[in-house]
């Protein structure tokens, strides 16, 4: 028996029984032909090795003359390799201020910091593509003390309210070294990058130092990218690292949220897990000072893994009892020494950690609730509803209560912790709606007539957040709030109801939202961009049908004329 099929059979698609001659070509009067049994040898077009050393050698010797001319420009540093040992020595004892050490409490272990060459192994180099370039360069292009001093200060007004994941006296020091001359370790020279990131993302184009706006973003992009691997993210203990990394994404989000994102985010997590931030720091014994450091970066860990699953439409990665991190001490930066020994007492009323702490006690309910879970829910809508009115009642009292609204960033938190909550409850009707189509008939029209009236009124809320101009400093972050299934929601259920003031005022409040959003189109995912574009075209297709019916049946209701 032949191991192939015959000529004729295989040409046409026919099972060949594979006897000489085939059952198919014998009924058929047909001459049966199988091909050899070797397959012809391919044909490789490859170049002689001589020819690929050729080319390596001529690349190499690029480099080289490329790497010399560099290190011989007017005003740059010599590299390392060319300087004799005796000045490399003498200038890491000038500079060998171990800044993480003089911070204790951001390494969980000591002398594990090391000072990695450029050839350190990274991840999110490998994730970005970007390539490595020479540490001399990378310090001569993005550690001018003007620049960071500028960025740091912008950083301390548009984004710490809003991200305080580090602690603002420990930077000032790492900043002071900077402008002092001294040479950083890899863990401190990440974390600066990444505040620099977070501070230009923050700033608007026309404040961009008369350069390109999306150049620079694209420039410290890569440089925390090489900062990151530097640092041996992976492997380093440093709880600096990871502040660096975390800084760094949530400011990444705003301007992108593919796919990289989440994978990054991944690592993130790993990382974390391995750095034992999933353990909260008064159970394993560590300091007061170290224990709310890190409880504030594992929750704004979860927080991120939320957004993330929220922008991809999958399951969070963080689920409940995989942690026992306590929520963060509503208490001030400034509340935090490393040299403190007992804990702090809570603060009543606004903190720069409330609104974490506000988005945790959310999360956390709808953890419980099942919501980021592809499962059917546990409670009926009704209890579901009572928790999130509960919750909405507790965080009044507790912190919205005692904020002055008349202070703009007192007014952000407040505005996105109601969004929030709006947004929780939505979460919950979604949820149970799409449980129950498979069980049971589709939710009462009442719920679903008020599920439109709230989203309707998140979607009018999130605008008035993006657009108010006592905001516009923390516009950028909160552009990330894109509610873009609400939005969704909103034009699909203009597709089926009637003409009236009610859906006028849906269309004019969505599609206000979605202009709004046109500029920032090409970094939202180009999927749900797609789809968000068809909802419109249909919701307005069918208003515009909906309002040539109104005009003909007023026409024909119309007395007529004697």
């Amino acid at each position: 028996m032949n191991k192939r099929s015959c000529t004729l059979c295989n040409q046409k698609k026919l099972r060949c029984d594979r006897k000489y001659p085939c059952d198919r070509c014998v009924r058929g009067g047909k001459a049966c032909v199988f091909p050899p049994s070797k397959r012809a040898s391919r044909k490789l077009n490859r170049p002689p090795v001589a020819d690929l050393l050729a080319r390596i050698n001529q690349l190499e010797a690029e480099v080289e003359s490329l790497r010399f001319t560099a290190d011989n420009e007017p005003g740059s540093i010599p590299s390392e390799q060319n300087r004799p040992d005796e000045q490399i020595e003498s200038h890491e004892v000038k500079g060998r201020r171990d800044i993480p050490h003089r911070i204790s409490g951001l390494v969980v272990e000591e002398n594990n910091s090391q000072h990695l060459d450029v050839e350190a192994s990274t991840v999110f180099c490998g994730l970005f593509g970007h390539y490595r370039w020479s540490a001399n360069a990378f310090r001569i292009d993005h550690f001018q003390p003007e620049q960071i001093r500028m960025l740091w200060r912008t950083y301390q007004k548009n984004v710490a309210p809003l991200i305080p994941i580090i602690h603002k006296h420990c930077v000032e020091l790492i900043i002071c070294d900077i402008s002092d001359g001294v040479d950083l370790d890899p863990s401190c020279e990440a974390l600066v990058l990444s505040i620099c990131f977070a501070a230009v993302v923050s700033m608007k184009p026309e404040q961009s130092f008369n350069q390109n706006y999306d150049a620079i973003i694209q420039d410290y992009t890569v440089a925390v990218d090489q900062a990151l691997g530097r640092a041996n993210f992976i492997e380093s203990p440093n709880l600096l690292v990871l502040q660096a990394a975390i800084l760094f994404l949530l400011s990444l989000r705003p301007l992108s949220d593919t796919g990289l994102l989440g994978a990054e985010s991944a690592v993130v997590i790993r990382v974390a897990q391995d750095q034992k931030l999933h353990r909260d720091g008064r159970i394993i014994g560590l300091s007061p000072f170290q224990t709310e450091m890190r409880r504030r970066l594992w929750w704004h860990i979860c927080i991120l893994d939320m957004l993330i699953a929220e922008d991809r439409g999958t399951d969070i990665q963080i689920k409940p009892g995989m942690f026992d991190t306590q929520f963060p001490s509503n208490i001030d930066d400034d509340d935090l020494s490393p040299d403190m020994t007992e804990y702090p007492s809570d603060r009543t009323g606004y903190t720069d950690i409330t609104l974490c702490i506000m988005h945790c006690e959310i999360m956390t309910s709808l953890r419980s609730l099942g919501c980021f879970a592809h499962q059917a829910p546990q409670l009926s809508i009704t209890d579901q509803t009572n928790l999130v009115k509960s919750l909405g009642k507790r965080l009044q009292d507790q912190y919205l209560d005692h904020f002055n609204l008349e202070v703009p960033i007192q007014w952000v938190f407040a505005m996105i912790s109601r969004l929030t909550l709006s947004e929780a409850w939505l979460t919950i009707h979604f949820h149970t709606s799409s449980a129950n189509d498979a069980h049971e008939p589709c939710s009462p029209q009442k719920d679903n007539d008020l599920a439109f009236r709230t989203a309707v009124e998140l979607v009018e809320y999130t605008y008035l957040l993006q657009t108010n101009e006592k905001a516009s400093q923390w516009t950028w972050l909160c552009k990330s709030h894109k509610q873009l299934h609400v939005v969704a929601f909103v034009f699909s259920e203009l597709c089926l109801r009637p003409i009236n003031p009610e859906t006028d005022r849906a269309w004019n409040v969505a599609n206000r939202m979605y202009s709004w959003w046109e500029q920032d189109f090409p970094r939202i995912n180009s999927m749900f961009r797609k789809t968000l574009a068809h909802l419109k075209e249909r919701a307005a297709s069918t208003r515009a049908i909906n309002i040539q019916l109104l005009a003909s049946q007023a026409i024909l209701c119309r007395p007529p004329i004697v």
